[in-house]
């Protein structure tokens, strides 16, 4: 089952994603993006093993395609979002612990893969806030 702690872990998710679209049409948010993207490599971690034990628990509710498909869906959503935006948003710290004593030629690399998946992030943070805004209303609203 999902709970608010989801919906608002994959919406602050969605707005680290994001805080370049957010900074240009709301200039005050700056400070407070400030403050949570400094956290960010460790949010993202924490989504990323989040969305790992959630695709565990979808494989684990597979029966509830027969009598809950909508929560299945959800959740299968949810957790396949979580774990790809956790891993982007956790990517530059995972590399400043695993590439500390590597080769120039290693960390050219790395940040070339960085550059390249970075393109993905602003269409999974909106994804992000399109599914946490789903759950607020389907589990809370709806239901």
């Amino acid at each position: 089952m999902m709970d608010i702690v989801d919906a608002i872990a994959i919406i602050v998710c969605g707005a680290l994603c994001i805080t370049s679209v957010i900074t240009k049409r709301k200039p005050e948010a700056k400070k407070l993006i400030a403050i949570i993207s400094q956290f960010q490599g460790w949010i993202g971690l924490a989504c990323f093993v989040w969305g790992i034990i959630k695709i565990i628990r979808s494989i684990q509710f597979l029966d509830w395609i027969n009598y809950a498909p909508i929560d299945w869906i959800t959740l299968c959503a949810f957790s396949i979002i979580l774990t790809l935006v956790g891993f982007l948003l956790s990517y530059g710290m995972l590399l400043q612990f695993v590439l500390k004593n590597a080769s120039g030629k290693e960390k050219t690399e790395a940040a070339d893969v960085h550059k390249k998946i970075n393109d993905l992030q602003i269409p999974l943070g909106f994804a992000c806030l399109i599914i946490g805004v789903w759950i607020f209303v389907w589990y809370f609203v709806l239901k």
